[in-house]
């Protein structure tokens, strides 16, 4: 009885200590904060890596929707509407979702961006805006995945993902021009009557 008593306790023990190490993930977590123009773009996922292995048709298989990154979902944040050619993502929060195939790629942005991995039971009228773009091959090797904001304009620039030997990219515009020319005309007009009265009353 008392040798089973003691295997318990130890066990006990043995869980506390466990639960409270602190070991680093495999496919650890990034977080980009980037502004173009006026915008502010925020994209948070975690980096697997090749690690020797067969990629794109083995451990992502082709043509079947795949959450672009590892353990927690890949969301996707703007401050504004971005312009992807003629259609629109509104200002907000997204999962983003990926499609690999082997000369093009699809990827989508998903409203709701809380589940862990692919949603239980896709729904097209939760994919706010889906994109397809071709592939291009690299020579280099990327050895971890990596999503990111290159050719930064003013009005504009272009989203991308590169992992193993494989590149795609997805340029986007915002209304800057049009944020700027709202600030200048509410700078040029001047305090309102309303700011004069908080300023008397303070």
């Amino acid at each position: 009885m008392k040798k089973v008593l003691f295997l318990s306790m130890l066990s006990i023990g043995l869980s506390g200590v466990f639960a409270q190490i602190n070991a680093p993930k495999a496919s650890p977590a990034c977080k980009l904060e980037q502004r173009v123009g006026l915008t502010d773009i925020t994209i948070s996922y975690s980096r697997p890596a090749v690690n020797g292995r067969t990629i794109f048709g083995d451990l992502i298989p082709f043509d079947a929707y795949w959450r672009l990154g590892a353990n927690e979902n890949t969301k996707f944040t703007t401050s504004d509407a971005l312009f992807f050619g003629k259609d629109t993502l509104p200002a907000g929060t997204y999962a983003l979702f990926a499609m690999p195939g082997k000369t093009s790629w699809k990827l989508a942005f998903y409203t709701e961006f809380g589940n862990w991995g692919l949603p239980p039971v896709w729904e097209q009228t939760k994919v706010a805006m889906e994109l397809t773009a071709p592939v291009s091959s690299r020579v280099d090797l990327t050895e971890n995945l990596t999503i990111g904001l290159d050719q930064l304009e003013n009005s504009g620039a272009e989203l991308f993902i590169t992992w193993d030997h494989v590149s795609v990219k997805f340029p986007f515009t915002m209304n800057t021009k049009d944020k700027v020319l709202a600030s200048i005309q509410k700078t040029m007009n001047g305090p309102s009557a309303n700011d004069y009265h908080t300023a008397a009353k303070f």
